[in-house]
């Protein structure tokens, strides 16, 4: 048993021992993606290298390791091939949770107490990871179209407000501000280019700051329709709304 636990020990120093040369590798991976952009190969082995970190940190019973691994995993889960690593602040945000992983190495390698205020440090992580920096309208029936749209506007620090009604959705938007709509065409009460033309009609303070109209039809004209963008509800519609995404917030931003 002694001989067990003498084992367990020396596998746990090793670990210990090896986490600063894990730790450069994931910076590097991280630094390669902000350099070249989304690649998918870089992007798994970053993801499984810290899914790695984490279920040995667990094994040899260093929870300050997962405690900090788990929602570094959550921000990546959250990540997708069409995201712009520059517009979310991949990097700042990736090498954050490195630092706060190599502080605590130091401490296990110099047998400190590594009870330090990690939750503070995680917390102000969480809030720059996933809190919004936007707020959209989106106006459409179909689960499936909300679904694949709100997640898109997530990566992009969207909160998304969701309405199937376009006569509540003007409603909304003369009391809340937000910083962009999206409407179907065909949505209850009133469709989408009433909604889009009344705001603009009404002048007022809260309108959103852009408009994008979704339709069925093959690309109509964007002058009968009164919204900024219009985008075709096919099978372009996720890489088209990703591209627009990225031009609407640097505008944003700036």
């Amino acid at each position: 048993m002694d001989q067990v636990q003498a084992l367990l020990q020396q596998l746990k120093q090793n670990y210990i021992d090896e986490m600063p040369d894990r730790l450069d590798k994931l910076e590097y991976l991280v630094l390669e993606l902000e350099r070249d952009g989304f690649s998918q190969e870089r992007f798994h082995e970053l993801y499984r290298q810290v899914h790695s970190l984490k279920g040995s940190g667990g094994t040899y019973g260093l929870h300050v390791i997962t405690s900090i691994c788990h929602p570094f995993e959550d921000f990546l889960s959250s990540l997708d091939e069409k995201v712009d690593m520059h517009a979310i602040g991949f990097a700042n945000i990736a090498l954050s949770y490195l630092d706060i992983l190599r502080d605590v190495a130091e401490r296990l390698g110099k047998k400190f107490d590594t009870e330090f205020d990690v939750e503070r440090l995680l917390s102000g992580l969480r809030q720059r990871s996933f809190e919004p920096k936007f707020h959209a309208l989106l106006v459409e029936n179909s689960s499936t179209v909300i679904k694949l749209i709100s997640r898109i506007l997530h990566q992009y620090q969207f909160r998304v407000s969701v309405q199937d009604d376009g006569y509540q959705a003007l409603g909304r938007m003369l009391a809340e501000r937000f910083d962009l709509l999206i409407t179907a065409q065909e949505v209850k009460h009133l469709n989408g280019t009433a909604v889009i033309a009344a705001v603009k009609l009404a002048q007022i303070g809260y309108a959103p700051r852009k408009t994008i109209l979704l339709t069925a039809n093959p690309m109509p004209p964007l002058a009968d329709y009164g919204a900024d963008f219009t985008l075709n509800k096919n099978d372009q519609l996720s890489t088209r709304l990703h591209a627009l995404l990225k031009t609407l917030v640097h505008d944003f931003d700036t």
